[in-house]
């Protein structure tokens, strides 16, 4: 059997690294590798490596920054992986992956989506301080995802206030696919990586003022 866990966010919510939290956390689950992998499984060592912030301030688009890993479903086939491992899925919110028949009979399906609650505004002003676009049909399909009993929710909130409350959340991902998580160094530290490429609450008006965004 295959855990797959799939993570749906809105732009600027956290999703691309929270799913880097996932895969890091957990020896046996795959997500984000470097393209041109020649192997679809890292060590939590290697993971840690590449999926560091330090060398993102030398980005000036950040898509280009998130670019250099690909998901190991695009090098390799996403059900030639171990038994008992995690397959881990991250995009914006679109009911459509779910219907792709990817998951098969004798495998686990968990969805999920980061809820943003009382974090809407820095989730539209980092991903507009990021560079990302912000579409309509995210928007509709993450408040349904939001409204929906079978999609377990993730708390923004936790992922933003620290790394203790980071790893709360990741914890409760593996609770729920009944796996043990491991690692909790490597992903604190990276959290303290990727907090600092964030734009902070004290940052808004002026960031705001800057993009003539007057709302």
């Amino acid at each position: 059997m295959i855990n797959y866990v799939f993570v749906f966010f809105l732009p600027g919510s956290a999703g691309n690294f929270f799913s880097r939290c996932l895969s890091l956390a957990g020896n046996q689950a795959y997500g984000w590798i470097p393209e041109g992998s020649k192997l679809p499984d890292l060590s939590a060592e290697e993971k840690y490596h590449v999926y560091s912030y330090a060398q993102s301030n030398q980005y000036n688009d950040w898509k280009k920054f998130e670019g250099k890993l690909v998901h190991y479903s695009t090098l390799f086939e996403h059900y030639a992986i171990p038994t008992n491992s995690i397959s881990i899925w991250s995009e914006h919110p679109r009911y459509q992956l779910l219907t792709q028949d990817l998951v098969g009979n004798s495998n686990q399906q968990k969805v999920f989506y980061i809820d943003p609650g009382e974090y809407f505004e820095w989730v539209v002003l980092n991903s507009l301080y990021k560079n990302s676009t912000i579409d309509v049909k995210w928007l509709h399909s993450g408040q349904q995802m939001l409204n929906d009993p079978d999609v377990y929710k993730i708390n923004l909130a936790n992922i933003i206030a620290g790394s203790d409350t980071l790893w709360s959340e990741v914890e409760k991902v593996y609770a729920i696919i009944n796996h043990r998580c491991s690692n909790k160094e490597l992903v604190q530290a990276l959290w303290t990586q990727w907090i600092n490429t964030t734009l902070k609450p004290e940052q808004f008006a002026e960031f705001k003022s800057s993009i003539g965004f007057n709302l």
